[in-house]
């Protein structure tokens, strides 16, 4: 039998006298059994016909199945007053008329909760099921603390002593910040490296991003700690536009 065109088919016989007529024989019923196959689906063999989505549905929708047509619950729960009904219910007309439910195993929802872990630094997310909800909606916040990075900005032609850049000799600038001390949470401090970049104004409205020879160094100036950046321009008259970015 075809059972996707529903239709009766018979098999040939087969004389086998060789080895490879068993081959062949065996290999044409195999695609025979092959075409008889259907595959079913959850929803072929309930019949789902109707979505119950709120609480009117229970009386609306389930009025409408036939004798084999079902219902599923697409909501996380709707109830009649007297009985809740949860996401995966399914409710089955039988040949009798008789209107049955078949519960889903899964009643409630996963709801996420945020921690923030001190001792590790990392947040922490939970899930926790929680049965028979009717609201997965759910918000908290979080204050994370964080270690600022270096925020400065300097430039060549309008900074030229104290922090700022300092002209040692023709294309030689250098310039000095505090240095920024980080203790992570359970860790030992340490000295925080620089991120430095180097722009010029293109004279359109912009910067654009260059890349000078350059070095930077911990240097101890009055007890202090300090980032000391050196650099080096071959034209001095592209130093005097020129802007560090420190983070």
């Amino acid at each position: 039998m075809n059972l996707k065109h529903n239709e009766n088919l018979f098999f040939n016989t087969w004389d086998i006298s060789q080895e490879n007529d068993l081959k062949t024989a065996l290999t044409q019923l195999d695609n025979k059994l092959n075409e008889i196959t259907r595959e079913v689906s959850f929803w072929d063999v309930f019949n789902v016909t109707q979505v119950l989505l709120t609480e009117s549905d229970l009386t609306s929708k389930l009025a409408l199945l036939n004798i084999g047509e079902a219902a599923i619950v697409n909501a996380n729960k709707i109830s009649d007053g007297n009985t809740s009904r949860y996401r995966g219910d399914i409710a089955y007309r039988k040949s009798s008329g008789e209107l049955i439910w078949i519960p889903a195993e899964n009643k409630g929802i996963y709801i996420p909760s945020i921690s923030y872990d001190d001792a590790h630094d990392m947040l922490q997310i939970k899930y926790s099921y929680q049965e028979g909800t009717n609201s997965p909606d759910w918000t908290t916040s979080v204050k994370v603390g964080h270690q600022e990075g270096y925020l400065i900005n300097k430039n060549t032609k309008k900074v030229t002593s104290g922090d700022g850049f300092i002209q040692v000799n023709p294309g030689v600038f250098t310039c000095t910040f505090s240095a920024l001390t980080v203790t992570p949470s359970g860790g030992s401090s340490f000295l925080l490296k620089p991120i430095i970049k180097f722009f010029f104004d293109n004279g359109n409205g912009g910067y654009e991003e260059f890349y000078p020879d350059y070095k930077w160094e911990f240097v101890v100036v009055d007890n202090d700690t300090k980032v000391k950046v050196t650099t080096y321009f071959n034209d001095n008259s592209i130093a005097d536009d020129v802007y560090m970015r420190v983070r």
